[in-house]
């Protein structure tokens, strides 16, 4: 009689045991919202994550969207809206086998990436960037120009990776006195000129710039460097969706312009100097590998940019 009521005690500790660890690990998942607004811009918010679990992850996010996690919250943002159409992502977070989704609805911008510049009636450019919900952004050039850089002389003050427009300015003050202006520094002389009869303020890219208009106009998302590729073998790997390229190219003829040139030594110009001799540049090509540097008294092409 003892065994048995022995038994029965044995059995009843573990049975408590079980319900009481079943309740103690019961997943637990609730978030602070199930939808979200962000401006044009993208601004960030904050959602609060609620879970018993130690690990918890985000799964499923748009590629435009951006999110940041601590113990228990999100930063969610995203990019600038690049269309003038509202748009829709989704960010699943998961614990445990349980799931939880937030539904982000971003605004439309005022200006869109594909729109002429200034308008459709006399456009000059094609928006490539937008920023601050379309209120300002980045034009790419409808004409360009093939020419020299410059002489193989000493440059001072322009190897800035990402200020191109200073850059320009700088060089243009330095020679646009000289005699040899227009035959030795034709890509400057070039956007001189276009300056002068637009009123506007057209530049030649930085490297960095260069690079990050490469990307968009092919549709590769552009992680932004964080060095000058000054070595002769560094690897500038860009992945080409020819339907975005085509789009661009398209987007271009349609107002007038000339489409971009893409493969073996079409080179375009950056206004970023590596030493007195050589020029840091881009070749428009897909997947390759190839040095940077391209020396200022060759020939390539050019096409200026402007922010609004």
């Amino acid at each position: 009689m003892n065994m048995m009521k022995s038994e029965y005690l044995f059995i009843w500790c573990i049975s408590a045991c079980m319900l009481a660890c079943t309740e103690k690990h019961e997943i637990e998942l609730e978030l602070s919202v199930s939808e979200i607004s962000l401006n044009a811009a993208g601004t960030r918010q904050k959602v609060v994550v609620t879970t018993g679990e130690d690990f918890w992850q985000v799964t499923g996010c748009s590629s435009w969207l951006s999110v940041e996690r601590d113990s228990c919250f999100l930063w969610i943002e995203a990019d600038c809206n690049p269309s003038k159409e509202q748009r829709e992502g989704r960010i699943f977070v998961a614990a445990g086998g349980k799931y939880a989704r937030i539904r982000v609805i971003q605004d439309k911008s005022v200006r869109a990436v594909g729109d002429p510049y200034p308008n459709k009636i006399s456009p000059v450019g094609i928006i490539y960037k937008v920023m601050d919900g379309g209120v300002h952004g980045k034009v790419v050039s409808l004409d360009e120009f093939r020419g020299k850089w410059g002489r193989e002389e000493d440059i001072q003050g322009v190897s800035d990776g990402n200020d191109g427009k200073e850059n320009t300015r700088k060089i243009i003050e330095m020679v646009k006195d000289k005699e040899y202006f227009t035959s030795d520094y034709s890509i400057f002389k070039w956007v001189y000129e276009k300056n002068r009869n637009t009123g506007e303020e057209w530049y030649i890219p930085a490297f960095h710039e260069l690079n990050e208009l490469y990307h968009i106009l092919v549709g590769d998302r552009y992680v932004p460097m964080k060095y000058i590729p000054f070595e002769m073998t560094t690897e500038l790997m860009v992945k080409h969706d020819i339907v975005i390229r085509d789009r661009f190219d398209l987007w271009l003829e349609s107002n007038g312009g000339i489409s971009l040139h893409y493969g073996d030594q079409l080179w375009y110009w950056s206004s970023t100097v590596c030493n007195k001799d050589q020029v840091v540049a881009c070749m428009f090509k897909d997947q390759d590998t190839y040095p940077p540097l391209v020396r200022k008294s060759e020939e390539h092409f050019v096409r200026a940019i402007l922010e609004f």
